[in-house]
């Protein structure tokens, strides 16, 4: 798999993006060509260089800037998968992230994953999520890890992969999306998060089907930020490295910040020390390393 058959798609907004902009382009973004990546917000940031960025402002059917509140995001998503299907630079691509700007993105592990997945098949997958809600409203009720039956009439249940974390989808469901744009425009109107909203756009188009989103593990996708203390141990740290997909600002502890702990994630995962440990510890056990 080469890189433009990934693109990524980061969702900001023009008020926080300078604050995250350098992170990004020295962690995990500065490993994909920029023709693979594109940051989508609700606004340009004042006096900021953004030329070596595919930055872009996200508009709504009216052409106005879409907004940076919680029932805004739908409006960032239309937009992003509308320009995943109708920019040339995009039609060799086979998969398509969704993630925000403290999402981290594991390239190696990702390529590695989806080149055992069909593109041309449905692909939805991400942290599984589950929320009970009531009929003809966004009101949101209990919360729910797997698929449950509902018994009261009045409530469904809706999964979808976690925002935060972030969901891929291939290029069988771009395609089935670019061919419902009204089901798209239909479901954010009920202006919850974005996330939730995908979800239910993807049980209107694959009728009702709860399961589909696929998630590959809570070490894979996660929402909840993992502890790099425990990472850094080498023994494992080498048992778990091909795992980690997408992850939600790792941590060191809930008083870190997330700009420290990205940059110390990024420090891990390219630490040729680390790495040179794993391979003795994989031919110790006669396994052979990436």
């Amino acid at each position: 798999m080469i890189d433009n058959e990934i693109v990524v798609g980061i969702l900001t907004g023009g008020r926080l993006f300078p604050k995250r902009k350098d992170l990004l382009k020295n962690t995990w973004m500065r490993h994909w060509p920029q023709s693979s990546v594109v940051v989508v917000s609700d606004g340009f940031p004042h006096g900021e260089d953004l030329e070596d960025i595919d930055y872009v402002v996200a508009t709504d059917d009216n052409g106005k800037p879409c907004g940076d509140r919680k029932g805004d995001l739908c409006c960032k998503d239309i937009w992003l998968y509308k320009h995943y299907y109708e920019d040339p630079k995009y039609k060799n691509a086979k998969w398509f992230l969704r993630v925000v700007d403290d999402t981290w993105v594991f390239k190696p592990n990702l390529i590695k994953f989806l080149e055992s997945k069909d593109p041309n098949e449905v692909h939805y997958i991400g942290q599984r999520m589950c929320w009970e809600y009531e009929r003809g409203t966004a009101k949101l009720g209990k919360y729910h890890r797997e698929p449950v039956d509902m018994k009261n009439e009045t409530w469904e249940l809706v999964c979808y992969a976690d925002g935060g974390a972030g969901w891929i989808i291939s290029r069988k469901v771009l395609e089935d999306i670019n061919n419902n744009w009204e089901k798209f425009h239909y479901v954010c109107k009920l202006r919850t998060w974005d996330d939730v909203v995908f979800g239910w756009l993807m049980q209107l188009l694959y009728n009702d089907d709860i399961r589909l989103c696929e998630y590959p593990g809570q070490m894979a996708i996660t929402q909840n930020a993992p502890d790099l203390k425990q990472w850094k141990k080498p023994q494992y740290f080498c048992a778990n490295r091909d795992k980690p997909l997408l992850w939600h600002h790792p941590h060191q502890g809930q008083n870190k910040r997330p700009k420290h702990d990205m940059v110390e994630t990024e420090a891990l995962f390219h630490d040729e020390e680390m790495y040179n440990h794993c391979k003795t510890l994989d031919r110790a056990r006669g396994k052979k390393s990436a």
